[in-house]
């Protein structure tokens, strides 16, 4: 899943680190839940009706929530590239004071990826992990686990991203020509 996807790709650029966020990168989860009965969209057969409409809502929601926050992360990685003239962690840092738009931007999409609350990705997630354990049955109380689990991992690699290229002692190029490419900051 995710640490696997991380450490074979040594990522080491935003972009890179999102993509390995995506499910498909984490798919091999749900083979124990399949044999056991447990749909796509992590249905069983167990769950109450209710509790099912209420699940594939929470999956809709977290879906739609997924694919706007990872699009704002990806703009923010094309915004980071073109402020500092590279996008790689181990060449850019301190980017806060010369775009601190995108510092917010990319914090708090960061956060709701992983997640956190107030943001759209905790209510996704708290619907769809309160629906899996609700349901009694151990592949989804197995799924939620991992869905916590896949979190922590989540907000650690985008607040060590966050952390190095805007928060960190400020290296790399950081102004803009008019044009948009970067040219030596001086420093």
């Amino acid at each position: 899943g995710l640490v696997a996807g991380l450490a074979r790709s040594g990522s080491f650029r935003p972009g890179q680190v999102v993509a390995h966020t995506s499910g498909r990168h984490g798919a091999g989860v749900l083979a124990p839940a399949a044999e056991q009965g447990a749909h796509v969209l992590a249905l069983h057969p167990a769950m109450p009706e209710t509790a099912r409409v209420v699940a594939v809502a929470a999956t809709v929601f977290f879906i739609a929530h997924n694919m706007i926050v990872k699009s704002a992360l990806f703009l923010c990685g094309g915004l980071i590239r073109r402020v500092s003239g590279d996008d790689d962690l181990h060449s850019v840092s301190g980017l806060l004071p010369a775009a601190p738009m995108t510092g917010v931007l990319f914090f708090i999409a960061a956060i709701s990826l992983a997640g956190l609350p107030p943001s759209s990705g905790f209510w996704g997630k708290l619907v769809i992990i309160r629906e899996a354990v609700g349901a009694g049955v151990w592949p989804l109380t197995a799924l939620a686990v991992v869905a916590v689990v896949t979190s922590l991992l989540t907000l650690f690699s985008m607040l060590k991203i966050w952390t190095v290229i805007f928060w960190g002692p400020a290296s790399g190029k950081h102004e803009p020509n008019v044009d948009g490419s970067a040219v030596e900051s001086g420093a």
